[in-house]
């Protein structure tokens, strides 16, 4: 039906605050098209959550492509808000 992936990072670069060196990655995350807009990708999205809080994590972020607004929702809806925005440029 689907997958998600997460892992917590530790970077401990001199240009990040404190607080930032530290988060939870969730990436990864597919639903199969037959099993959409069913609320799947929302309950895996909130497991992994689970799993890496459990881990210790308190700071989670999220990728998605702006191009996938369906997916900017869903994250969205378990909480996201925007962190950072990279532009592109393609010349």
């Amino acid at each position: 039906i689907g997958h998600v992936g997460g892992a917590i990072t530790r970077d401990a670069s001199p240009f990040f605050k404190s607080d930032w060196q530290e988060y939870a990655m969730i990436f990864d995350l597919y639903v199969a098209p037959a099993h959409r807009c069913r609320g799947i990708g929302k309950a895996m999205v909130q497991q992994m959550m689970a799993l890496l809080k459990g881990a210790g994590a308190t700071r989670f972020r999220i990728v998605g492509l702006a191009a996938n607004p369906a997916a900017l929702m869903l994250y969205r809806k378990c909480g996201f808000t925007d962190y950072e925005i990279t532009l592109e440029y393609n010349a």
